[in-house]
Order: C-alpha cells, then sequence, then structure tokens
C-alpha cells in the first residue's frame, strides 16, 4: 500500500510539472532596428562609425517571432526620424535617409510594423498571432563633429630630440568618399609645414640650436574641400630637450 501511495505522489508531481510547462507564456516578438553610418574612417578602425550631420545613413530592421526571422513582406513599414516620418511601404525593411540633426544631439530612429487583418497577403502566409498586430522598434544615433587624430611614428613621453619625425593626420566621420576630398594643414607654433606627396602624412625634421627646452605644438587640421563648414583639428605639444 505504501509503494502504491509513492507512485500516485510521483504521478501526481509530473501531471503538475506537465501542467505547468504547458501553461508557460510564448516569448513576445522582438523588433531589431539597426543602423550603419556611411561615411569616412581610416581602414582599421574597428569601432562604430557615427554620423555627423546630414551623414548618409542606412537602417534595416528584422522582427523574430519563435525563435525566427518573420517574412515582413505583407507589413506595413513606417520609418521616422525624431517623430518625422521618412518613408512608409509594404514589406520596407531597409532604408537609406541622411542624419538631418544638429551635432551634439541624439537622432530618434523609429520603425513600426503593421500587419493586416488577415490570414495571408499576396500569397504569404501571416501567422495567426501577427495578424492585426503592431510592433515598433528605436534606436538613438548619436551625431557628433567629426575628428582629427594625430598618430606618430615614435611614442612620446612629452619629450623629444632633435631628428627625423613621421606624423599622420587621421580622419574620422566626414562625409567624404576619399581623402582626395580634404585639405591637410600642418604647422608648428602656428607656423606652416609642408606635406610632402601625400597631404596626410608629414615629415618633419626637428632641429634647435637653443641650449634650452623649447615647446612644440603641432597641429594638423582637416577640413572638408566641398564643405567647408565640415573640420577638425587636433595637437600635439611637446618639449624638445637639447
Amino acid at each position: 500500500m505504501k509503494n502504491k501511495l509513492v507512485i500516485l505522489a510521483i504521478i501526481n508531481t509530473l501531471t503538475v510539472f506537465t501542467i505547468t510547462a504547458a501553461q508557460a507564456p510564448m516569448p513576445q516578438p522582438q523588433l531589431i532596428v539597426t543602423w550603419q553610418v556611411q561615411n569616412y574612417q581610416p581602414a582599421d578602425y574597428k569601432g562604430k562609425n557615427l554620423p555627423t550631420f546630414s551623414s548618409p545613413v542606412i537602417a534595416a530592421i528584422e522582427l523574430i517571432n519563435n525563435d525566427k526571422l518573420v517574412n515582413l513582406a505583407p507589413a506595413q513599414i513606417i520609418w521616422s526620424q525624431n517623430n518625422d516620418v521618412l518613408v512608409v511601404g509594404a514589406g520596407l525593411k531597409r532604408i537609406a535617409f541622411n542624419a538631418n540633426d544638429l551635432i551634439g544631439n541624439r537622432l530618434l530612429l523609429k520603425a513600426e510594423i503593421n500587419f493586416p487583418e488577415k490570414t495571408q497577403e499576396n500569397g504569404i502566409i501571416i501567422p495567426k498571432e501577427l495578424q492585426g498586430q503592431s510592433f515598433s522598434g528605436a534606436a538613438i544615433i548619436p551625431v557628433v563633429e567629426p575628428k582629427a587624430v594625430i598618430a606618430a611614428s615614435h611614442v612620446f613621453n612629452q619629450e623629444i630630440k632633435t631628428g627625423a619625425y613621421n606624423f599622420k593626420a587621421m580622419p574620422f566621420f566626414f562625409n567624404i568618399k576619399g581623402l582626395s576630398e580634404l585639405l591637410f594643414t600642418w604647422s608648428v607654433n602656428e607656423q606652416q609645414e609642408t606635406a610632402g606627396q601625400n597631404p596626410d602624412v608629414l615629415n618633419l625634421e626637428i632641429t634647435s640650436e637653443n641650449p634650452n627646452p623649447v615647446t612644440l605644438n603641432l597641429t594638423a587640421a582637416i577640413s572638408n574641400i566641398n564643405n567647408i563648414i565640415e573640420a577638425a583639428k587636433d595637437e600635439i605639444r611637446f618639449i624638445l630637450t637639447p
């Protein structure tokens, strides 16, 4: 009799677990918004491009339901930037636009998906749980200034000796396709220096007849030839010791 009670208890326990598992809530569909800025960065840059004013941006969405990508062709998709509608269309998963926000602001990109209340559209079956449903997602994109960074062939500890040095000006986030669209201006202590064949590279011969340490300020200014407002500069300060 005791063994029968034990068996019944085990069966009841399994039944409870089975009911609990059957009643577990289904995961909600998830809308993912991704974006990529089409502006300039050095080839070895590993970070994400950020837009400056008017930078071209490509955005895309995917809806995941029950761990599977949903065919969005039957759905009406509304894209907006800072709550202003950019474009509306059926199955419009991917768009291109310009980041029309001021530097220092955060651009709000939204996508809204609306499925029709029907079982299929143009031969594409719409899952029952998606019929007549709407989903939205957003991405916040910081709008930044273009950047200039001076890279040196030698590692400086704020002190250098006389000799030959190479410096390279690296532009980030300019709205260009190549370096030929940029103007590079080099100067040392506000005296302009002439670069060689590659305007982004400065080969500098540092000499001094001063027996005392001398402060040198090396500046690289970069500007967009087609848009002079789009500009940046970087400066390195070091001490020339005898």
